[in-house]
């Protein structure tokens, strides 16, 4: 059974109020850059799903005031999780008739990008729901301030992939929080790598860590150029990286490019006249028919296959100029 959302409603009274002023934004209301909040009043009677809009509604969907607008045309506009979340709140309201509040993503008329912020309380009669009430918001540029924070905080400032945050807030953690922002790529996750460097203490210790920062940043190029397809990659600890890809993946063929891919890395690059080369082994774990597949159990996999493969590396040498790169 749905719950009614308290904090918000609107009377009709309170939208005819509303759709007689000429602009829905008060001069204190205004967004993270100074731009003023643009606030949209609408109605939606129930019985045939005809809309009124005010001005600034109007503007919100990038439609000229006044303009005949259908509301099929306007669920169209809406982002599909937007539409979906949208289509599920509203139903819900209505059946218990209270009230939702919902941010939701649009494509304006002109294909902008829009956030809004929308609260709604459904007029009944009787028990009888009869019309849709309510605020729209648009809150984009609150959105993008957010979108930056996060990027921020989800991001390795030396590698620029994203940080052991991320990882576990993404992958890990993704089947406890499926809708959270970080996990919104995780539903068809299937393959997850993980590589370490070899030896790259020495190449701290020989040659400074402003080097060694170096190397960890083309490592990030060269696994984003060679993996563009991947769902996630991060670097989740100081010589450590991870990489998810999604289902189905040929184990053999990942296999071979992931060594053309180290291969490549493999050959020195030159830094501040210094020749460097960067070489790392992986860890490889796939879903499989009748094993447990959560990200905890594929981590636990590929951590185990990625020691395997540092044992199997020959000579053991101590050096990072002497080590050997295919898994055999």
């Amino acid at each position: 059974m749905a719950q009614a959302v308290p904090p918000f409603s609107i009377s009709r009274a309170a939208f005819e109020a509303i759709t007689r002023r000429d602009s829905c934004a008060s001069e204190g209301d205004t967004q993270s850059d100074g731009t003023p909040v643009a606030i949209g009043a609408f109605s939606c009677d129930l019985s045939d799903q005809s809309l009124r809009w005010n001005e600034a509604t109007f503007e919100l969907f990038g439609f000229a005031p006044g303009e005949k607008v259908d509301r099929r045309e306007v669920l169209d506009m809406y982002a599909p999780e937007s539409r979906r979340l949208l289509e599920v709140r509203r139903a819900q309201a209505i059946e218990v008739l209270g009230a939702f509040s919902l941010e939701a993503q649009i494509y304006t008329a002109e294909g902008e990008e829009r956030w809004l912020r929308i609260h709604a309380h459904v007029e009944s009669r009787n028990g009888q729901a009869l019309r849709l009430h309510g605020t729209k918001q648009d809150i984009t540029h609150e959105r993008l301030h957010l979108r930056k924070l996060e990027e921020l905080a989800f991001t390795d400032p030396v590698s620029g992939l994203g940080n052991r945050a991320l990882f576990h807030a993404a992958f890990l953690q993704a089947p406890h929080a499926p809708s959270s922002p970080a996990s919104r790529n995780m539903a068809s996750a299937g393959a997850l790598v993980l590589f370490d460097f070899d030896h790259f203490k020495a190449v701290n210790d020989a040659f400074g860590h402003i080097a060694g920062d170096a190397c960890l940043a083309r490592f990030g190029a060269h696994l984003r150029s060679a993996f563009p397809e991947a769902l996630l990659l991060a670097r989740i600890g100081g010589d450590e990286f991870a990489m998810v890809l999604a289902q189905n993946q040929d184990e053999d063929q990942l296999q071979q490019r992931l060594n053309a891919a180290l291969h490549m890395l493999a050959t020195p690059f030159n830094w501040e006249g210094t020749s460097l080369s960067i070489r790392a082994s992986f860890g490889l774990a796939l879903p499989r028919a009748g094993e447990p597949s959560s990200p905890n159990e594929l981590f636990r996999r590929a951590d185990a296959d990625l020691y395997r493969s540092k044992e199997r590396r020959t000579p053991r040498a101590s050096s990072p100029d002497v080590a050997s790169w295919d898994r055999s």
